[in-house]
């Protein structure tokens, strides 16, 4: 038995619920570019877009508008959402970098400085310079 014999509304709301969504990004994309942008976006006419508008329901030509718009990966806000996540990745790879380069400073100066200690320990303990030191002496 198929899902539409068992649940004879489903279909309706997720028709529904698919008309809400498609409204709500016409209704951001207004709000965002204006009610002319968004026609000539979604490559309808303006009197199609007032009249979906007005009415609150979508036609097929103004449905199959947005949703090749997302499709596509288009509308402002998903438009805005990706310029977002590349500029958050592009900050991600350089603080990375500066990370790095940072941990690399830090690494030689420890170094640098373990290397001495040695050399000022050895010179305290046994009196000869680091370079010239062979170990302890037992005496």
């Amino acid at each position: 038995m198929e899902d539409r014999e068992t649940y004879p509304g489903s279909s309706r709301s997720l028709e529904s619920l698919r008309e809400m969504r498609l409204l709500a990004l016409l209704r951001d994309m207004i709000d965002a570019d204006g009610q002319a942008r968004t026609a000539q976006e979604l490559g309808v006419g303006y009197r199609t877009l007032k009249r979906t508008v007005e009415s609150g329901r979508l036609t097929e030509r103004m449905a199959a508008a947005l949703e090749r718009l997302l499709l596509l990966g288009g509308g402002s806000a998903a438009a805005r959402e990706r310029e977002r996540v590349d500029a958050l990745e592009r900050r991600v790879e350089g603080l990375a970098e500066e990370m790095n380069a940072s941990f690399d400073e830090t690494h030689a100066a420890v170094d640098a400085g373990l290397k001495a200690f040695r050399e000022e320990q050895a010179v305290a303990v046994c009196g000869c310079s680091g370079a010239g030191w062979t170990g302890w002496r037992r005496g």
